[in-house]
């Protein structure tokens, strides 16, 4: 695989860098010109989900990358979520990013996911990220790199069972160290400040929610009684809308029927408005009660009310403090955790080393680019070094070495699964706490052992070794977007097609 050409367009300009050939030097005298930028842009065109930078949102981007791979030539376009694949008179379309593994299983010609997964953190070092990853970790952005899961996928090893289990048990981890940040919050701010007896509070609680309820159905016979005065009332008004008349059979006189000449009119009124007294009655003793409760619970916990507060820090507080976990307890579960942890990464580790080539050739590549390196004294003989975690004892300088040693066996190995070659791209390594003459030795080995493959570094240094086929130059004066060149736009703008 190797990158032929870039086509950029973000807003009112358009850029194209070429990076025809096996070696590709992005140099600049100065940093933040936008060489990390252009990077991220390739990897960006090929639909990972690569962050932007604070001058260029990528999501306003259209680009178009021309790359060689199995002897083919593929146009990749890319504008947002959309994403386009053009081999020949042949284009498939993708959405991102729930499309993306479909994307990269036709550019790498695999249905394996788990080496799909991982290919990106064994080609490219970030400049934040890429110095420090070793074996496991973050790549770029949200985007993962895991040697066991690598080589489950280049060897079909099935360690599902175990690996999923791990994952459980660190989020679980995860949860519980933070409810340890929770307790230790409650002891350093809350533990003299709120002092709450938590049966007093959870029987006020109880009080409110009960009072509550009584006030609700007092509230609802409230409703029922000002239906029945007002279909009393409606009812009246129909009969006098009706007109109706009664004689007197004794005197014969005309009596007209309404509210004066019915009897016990006033009665049911009365008798409506006494049950609304006593109904408004109760609302309000029982508006008292629970006034006098909450204010009770108030002076309790030594806050404003939970429920009716509007200071979400206020009510943060409350509810931390109603928390009641042992230190200990968590402490022990996290022990347990730890110690399950450890015993399934053994076994993983194990089951891959007793049932693979592939870990022996990786360790003995690791081994051998770092003899060259000068770095072998901190690997053991034992092939478990590729598994290693202990990394605090290696030094900034030697850890980037043994970080280019451990991509280089991740790439051969690649290929060979693969049966492509694949490309290296470092971001900057100059500025790692690496000096000349140890950045001189990095290029020394990756010009060895990668000839025919393509090596992009974006640098402020050149070097004898990597003898740039293309150099793409950035400065101040001329960013990636920079003031752009009208004669490029104008003849450019009706090719990309985007």
């Amino acid at each position: 695989m190797k990158f032929i050409n870039l086509k950029v367009r973000y807003k009112d300009s358009l850029r194209e860098f070429s990076f025809k050939g096996n070696n590709v030097l992005i140099y600049s005298e100065d940093n933040s010109v936008g060489k990390s930028t252009l990077l991220r842009m390739l990897f960006y065109s090929l639909g990972y989900p690569i962050p932007g930078t604070l001058a260029i949102r990528f999501q306003k981007l259209f680009l178009e990358l021309d790359l060689s791979i199995f002897d083919g030539v593929y146009k990749v376009r890319r504008h947002d979520k959309k994403l386009e694949l053009i081999s020949g008179k042949e284009k498939k379309e993708y959405l991102l990013p729930e499309q993306h593994e479909y994307f990269l299983k036709q550019i790498f010609n695999t249905e394996e996911v788990k080496v799909i997964n991982n290919i990106l953190g064994a080609i490219y070092l970030d400049q934040d990220k890429g110095w420090t990853l070793l074996n496991r970790g973050k790549v770029i952005g949200n985007i993962h790199f895991n040697i066991e899961e690598l080589i489950e996928g280049l060897t079909s090893i099935d360690v599902t069972e175990y690996t999923d289990r791990i994952k459980f048990l660190n989020r679980e981890l995860r949860r519980l160290k933070n409810l340890k940040s929770i307790i230790s919050y409650q002891e350093l701010y809350l533990e003299n400040e709120v002092d709450v007896p938590s049966d007093d509070i959870n029987f006020l609680k109880e009080q409110i929610v009960l009072l509550s309820s009584q006030k609700k159905i007092y509230l609802n016979k409230m409703k029922q009684v000002d239906r029945s005065k007002k279909e009393n009332n409606n009812f009246f008004d129909l009969l006098e809308n009706f007109n109706l008349k009664v004689k007197d059979k004794k005197t014969g006189n005309i009596i007209p029927v309404n509210k004066d000449t019915i009897i016990n009119y006033d009665d049911n009124y009365k008798f409506l408005e006494a049950r609304k007294w006593v109904i408004k009655e109760s609302i309000c003793n029982l508006d008292k009660e629970l006034s006098e409760v909450k204010n009770k619970l108030t002076n309790l916990m030594g806050q404003t009310y939970l429920f009716e507060s509007d200071n979400s820090i206020e009510k943060a507080d409350v509810f931390f403090n109603q928390i009641d976990v042992n230190h200990k307890e968590i402490d022990s579960r996290i022990g347990l955790i730890n110690d399950e942890l450890e015993k399934l990464k053994n076994y993983v580790k194990i089951k891959l080393i007793d049932n693979s080539d592939i870990v022996t050739r990786m360790s003995e590549n690791i081994l051998r680019y770092a003899t060259e390196l000068g770095v072998n004294n901190i690997l053991s003989r034992k092939r478990s070094f590729l598994f290693t975690s202990d990394l605090k004892k290696i030094s900034g300088t030697q850890f980037h070495k043994l970080v280019i040693c451990y991509k280089l066996a991740y790439i051969k190995e690649l290929e060979r699964f693969l049966g492509t070659s694949l490309p290296i791209v470092l971001d900057s390594p100059s500025g790692r706490e690496v000096t000349k003459d140890n950045l001189d030795k990095i290029y020394q080995l990756l010009s060895n052992e990668l000839e025919n493959n393509q090596v992009i570094i974006a640098s402020i240094y050149k070097n004898k070794f990597i003898k740039a086929t293309e150099l793409i130059e950035l400065n101040e004066n001329d960013k990636i977007f920079g003031i752009p060149n009208s004669d490029f736009l104008m003849k450019e703008s009706n090719n990309l097609n985007l």
